[in-house]
């Protein structure tokens, strides 16, 4: 008789890693009948010689449904590549993190006339640049998007250095989250207000960053008083993955 242990991490990766090629696939794959939907679309608008408002207003919903539609395979296709375009781990200036958040963010960031505290000195990190550029943007861009309308954003940056780890901490005076849905907010296209702007997947991708990072994530929130999340990675981390 032969046996076999089963070793759940094991499988629970594999599971992991078929799903990552499977959402790849799927998302490649309906990227095509998509576009062809929006030339579609197109075409027939152009052909419309008096277009009434109801006419209007159901291509204007076929418009926004696609590009919703091409947010999220765009969304799956970051999340597939987060493993297979693995980039090596090399030191840097957490700086970097930042000048990177404030560009891509700068729109939004003035908008809301936004303020964002950072240290005077900030220390190296080791770890992917591009994939912790992303993950800072992502926190940065919950922030800004969940305070209430009266208020100013404002985040309190802070990066603090322990023995084996680098805790980096995002606070800001936003709306809150109800403690029930703490673990909600890491599911991929899950969104508590679906009022807001985009689809749902920066904190599903945060989480899988700091996952291949070796770190951990925490949130401390009330409703009223804001939140804060805290970031850490290990200080040491081998420079060639």
């Amino acid at each position: 008789m032969m046996s076999k242990d089963i070793n759940y991490k094991d499988k629970y990766e594999h599971l992991r890693e078929q799903f990552e090629v499977f959402s790849y696939g799927v998302s490649h794959d309906l990227n095509a009948p998509l576009r062809h939907i929006r030339e579609f679309t197109k075409i027939l608008m152009s052909s419309i010689d008096d277009i009434t408002d109801e006419q209007k207003e159901a291509i204007d919903f076929i418009t926004k449904a696609v590009r919703q539609s091409e947010q999220m395979i765009e969304g799956l296709l970051t999340y597939s590549r987060l493993n297979t375009l693995k980039k090596p781990f090399y030191k840097f200036n957490a700086e970097h993190l930042f000048i990177y958040a404030n560009t891509a963010l700068s729109e939004l960031i003035e908008e809301k006339k936004a303020v964002i505290n950072l240290p005077e000195k900030l220390p190296d990190i080791v770890g992917d640049l591009e994939q912790l550029s992303n993950m800072t943007t992502y926190l940065i861009e919950n922030s800004l998007k969940f305070v209430a309308d009266d208020k100013i954003p404002e985040i309190d940056i802070d990066i603090k250095e322990e023995d084996e780890n680098l805790t980096i901490m995002f606070k800001d005076n936003g709306i809150g989250i109800n403690e029930k849905y703490f673990n909600d907010i890491f599911l991929i296209f899950k969104k508590l207000d679906p009022e807001t702007s985009g689809i749902g997947i920066g904190l599903t991708l945060t989480d899988k960053i700091i996952e291949r990072h070796n770190g951990k994530i925490q949130l401390e929130s009330e409703i009223g008083q804001g939140t804060g999340f805290y970031v850490s990675i290990p200080k040491n981390q081998e420079q060639k993955r």
